[in-house]
């Protein structure tokens, strides 16, 4: 477990009145903790997709077909060939 640091964080008394309503008693530090964690998380993310965005080129993949539908028809083959039992030589 990392150490633990005191901050002093000033909330609205009514979102404070809301956390303690859905934590239970003693356990709003927790309940804010989770909250935290989840939300670091998720700007992690969202800055990772935002810094990707446009990597993807269709040029670079010309095997995949450029439809929804032919994509589709394309992957059910696709997992048609790994159904099939393979054969050892």
């Amino acid at each position: 477990m990392s150490t633990l640091k005191l901050i002093p964080v000033r909330l609205p008394s009514d979102l404070v009145q809301a956390i303690d309503r859905l934590s239970g008693p003693g356990k709003r530090t927790a309940f804010l903790v989770e909250a935290a964690r989840r939300e670091v998380i998720r700007q992690a993310q969202l800055r990772a997709l935002d810094e990707s965005a446009g990597a993807w080129r269709a040029e670079a993949h010309e095997d995949l077909p450029d439809t929804v539908e032919g994509f589709t028809e394309w992957l059910r083959g696709r997992r048609r060939c790994e159904d099939r039992p393979q054969t050892r030589e």
